[in-house]
């Protein structure tokens, strides 16, 4: 992969947003035979022990299992994986740094939080006629372009930046999403998405952590990615944020999410993290990568399904 992509970025998702209200969506012994023994019986030699079968406890190497579903036409295709219940399985795309399109909200959303729960800033104070809360939550649950450049206003381009830049390898802000390109594009890697996902489930029961998951599982934008891969099947919970541009010859589409299995008596079964960067030409049709990342989704969440209760 190349270390960053060059080209003209253009997001495709909300040019302008109609402020409404957000609320966050609040997972024997068995004896031994009796046997007779004869003191005339000649002396036998002790029988090798017969070695066990191999433990179900290994994880199968989920991702590369599920990439044999992507052929040329998808482009590349970067993927990382944890396992956040199940196992240590852990799985990471060296791609270097990218460019993340909308996925980079998530991070901006961690540090204001983060802000706030340090007593600088408040969740209810007005900043643009409206409160930061409804700015954090648009600019995650329905992508908002104008609400994201509140946020940064509000704490400084630079400011994130260079705390992004203290706490992720590859993740750094240069557009203020209010038309100040700093003449550099956004960055993030499939590394930097994983470590997010990992802190959030890790810090779930803790603010501002837990409010970050909240807001993260009432997304309603562009839900037909990692969500669609599993619709439909029951006591399934997802928290995602995507992200796709187009630009000159190149499409992009990502996803970054965690992924809950609850039974039906509410507790929870597994929980992963998965994210998705895929570039392509879109030769065959706006986002020709987007097949090949829900049925690598559903691979993925079929193989934790079946490894989870105890499979090969």
């Amino acid at each position: 992969m190349k270390k960053l992509l060059v080209f003209v970025f253009i997001v495709i998702i909300f040019t302008t947003c109609t402020p409404q209200e957000v609320v966050p969506v609040h997972i024997s012994v068995d004896e031994a035979p009796d046997i007779e023994e004869s003191l005339t019986a000649p002396t036998q030699e002790p029988q090798p022990e017969i070695p066990l079968p191999p433990s179900p406890c290994e994880p199968l190497d989920f991702v590369e299992t599920a990439k044999r579903i992507i052929n040329p036409i998808h482009g590349d295709i970067y993927i990382g994986m944890s396992c956040l219940t199940t196992s240590n399985y852990r799985y990471i795309d060296n791609s270097g740094a990218i460019h993340p399109a909308s996925t980079i909200k998530a991070f901006i959303m961690e540090y204001a939080l983060l802000q706030v729960h340090a007593g600088n800033a408040e969740l209810d104070e007005v900043y643009d006629g409206v409160t930061l809360l409804f700015s954090i939550a648009q600019m995650i649950q329905i992508s908002c372009n104008p609400s994201t450049g509140t946020v940064i206003a509000r704490f400084g381009r630079e400011s994130i930046d260079d705390w992004l830049l203290e706490n992720y390898e590859d993740t750094r802000l240069f557009d203020d999403w209010r038309g100040e390109y700093v003449g550099q594009f956004n960055t993030t890697s499939v590394e930097d998405t994983i470590v997010f996902l990992e802190k959030l489930w890790i810090n779930r029961e803790d603010e501002p952590y837990k409010l970050m998951l909240e807001i993260m599982f009432g997304t309603v934008h562009s839900r037909e990615k990692i969500p669609t891969a599993t619709e439909g099947i029951a006591g399934i919970y997802i928290a995602n944020k995507s992200g796709a541009f187009i630009s000159e010859g190149l499409t992009a589409d990502h996803d970054m999410a965690i992924v809950v299995k609850r039974d039906f008596q509410g507790e929870i079964e597994f929980a992963y993290a998965l994210t998705f960067y895929s570039y392509s030409i879109p030769a065959y049709g706006v986002f020709p990568a987007r097949p090949a990342i829900i049925d690598m989704a559903l691979d993925i969440f079929m193989q934790v399904y079946e490894y989870s209760r105890g499979g090969y």
